[in-house]
């Protein structure tokens, strides 16, 4: 596919998935999949009716940013996408809005009332929507989506070595044309968390390159880091608060292999535990 200039202006706005003035959880992941759709349909989205309410601009201005609030129907039976992540991550506002349960109740496999629940939760839109209780946002650092990571770009006028070495902050040469889509990235994330107060951003996968992010976006050097018992899990979590009072945990990705169900739960008791009395209810 052929990204128009117009289209490329769009994408480096397009914040993510989920009421980004008013979360509680912000995801920050890699980059943006295609789902079961083309590219061309996901780019036509994005481009247009995404973009299309004012409500859900940056301080009333898509060029600063802007998102798309999934809708909550209760009672609705959609397909459940096959992905560890979005159950995982459905696993833990379920246990977070659950105060009367230990997290341990959630994150058991094999029961099947909470795999019922968690299919129900995702099936009627709990991610990334304007469903009541927590709310969840998705925002993704690389602007251009793609069927997974191993895959490449499928976009002909755009340079895929280039694109992620800009992207990953191991080329800061001023001949790679995508840096300048980085800083205008960066921008936009930062205004984002000055604008809107955000109480918890969970970066997941590849820890040292959220580590560069996280110091580019929020200028964060210093992190504790905490081994989550009992599953051994490592995070790191920011020594301060960024913006307007951001505390920033860096995560193994949310997959069975990674974090899997116990590591998943143990940060779920740790935010449970540490964070949650800080957040709005």
């Amino acid at each position: 596919m052929y990204l128009s200039e117009e289209q490329i202006d769009s994408l480096l706005s397009y914040v993510g998935y989920g009421d980004f003035s008013r979360p509680d959880i912000i995801f920050l992941a890699n980059e943006g999949g295609l789902g079961d759709r083309s590219v061309e349909a996901n780019i036509m989205d994005i481009c247009g009716p995404f973009k299309a309410k004012p409500e859900c601009w940056v301080n009333g201005d898509g060029a600063n940013g802007y998102w798309k609030v999934g809708e909550w129907e209760p009672g609705s039976i959609e397909r459940v996408p096959v992905s560890p992540f979005l159950r995982l991550c459905s696993r833990m506002v379920l246990a977070l809005e659950d105060k009367d349960s230990s997290p341990q109740k959630w994150f058991q496999r094999g029961d099947r009332s909470v795999i019922n629940h968690v299919r129900r939760f995702l099936s009627e839109g709990g991610l990334y929507s304007n469903r009541p209780g927590i709310r969840t946002a998705l925002l993704d650092w690389r602007p251009l989506p793609r069927n997974n990571e191993r895959s490449p770009l499928p976009y002909e006028n755009v340079e895929q070595n280039l694109y992620l070495k800009a992207f990953n902050f191991s080329d800061n040469g001023s001949d790679n044309p995508y840096i300048s889509w980085r800083e205008k990235r960066i921008k936009i994330f930062n205004d984002l968390f000055h604008i809107y107060p955000v109480p918890l951003v969970l970066c997941v996968g590849d820890i040292p390159a959220k580590k560069r992010l996280a110091e580019h976006i929020w200028g964060i050097r210093e992190f504790d880091e905490i081994v989550l018992s009992p599953s051994g899990k490592k995070i790191f979590v920011s020594k301060q608060k960024v913006g307007l009072g951001t505390k920033i945990i860096l995560s193994p990705f949310f997959g069975y292999e990674h974090m899997g169900y116990a590591g998943v739960r143990d940060l779920t008791a740790y935010i449970r535990e540490n964070l949650m009395n800080e957040n709005r209810s």
